[in-house]
């Protein structure tokens, strides 16, 4: 088994009640998958008790990837992305049906100096013989590019463009 991680930080330059609020807004959500291209997507968001739940499956064109990748992946993959949300710390999850592989994670949100630091990090596992190593590093990729979509969107989303 292959496994590849990575961490993100996006700073953002508003109050955390203002980021939380973004993050489980399904607005929002939609924004983000409509800057990364999407073929297609569903997004929910639903509150359990003290738990908000963030469900979101997309296809994602996998053009202009390596042939190892395209191999293993398809010419569009089917990603399920859920988001557990307890206060301002997440779990993630990150599943490709029918794929040799997968993803999990931890987000945590936090205040500093009237600002907010969103830090993610996330771990790809791919059960595949020789190349699992390369494509786990392609989804980490892939992720990183939603990531910063998402980052994108959500400094216009909290300067007012909705």
């Amino acid at each position: 088994m292959a496994q590849a991680s990575k961490q993100f930080v996006c700073n953002y330059d508003a109050p955390l009640d203002d980021v939380m609020a973004m993050l489980l807004d399904e607005g929002f959500r939609n924004k983000v998958c409509e800057a990364q291209g999407l073929l297609s997507h569903d997004v929910s968001i639903t509150k359990e008790g003290d738990t908000t739940l963030v469900a979101i499956d997309k296809q994602q064109p996998m053009a202009g990837l390596p042939s190892v990748a395209t191999k293993f992946l398809g010419a569009r993959t089917d990603v399920r992305q859920r988001e557990t949300w307890t206060g301002a710390d997440m779990t993630l999850t990150l599943e490709i049906p029918g794929k040799p592989g997968g993803g999990s994670g931890n987000v945590s949100v936090v205040s500093k100096d009237g600002k907010t630091v969103e830090t993610v990090e996330i771990n790809v596992e791919v059960n595949v013989p020789l190349v699992g190593g390369k494509v786990a590093g392609i989804i980490i990729d892939q992720f990183v590019a939603a990531m910063e979509a998402e980052y994108e969107v959500g400094k216009s989303w909290l300067a007012g463009e909705r």
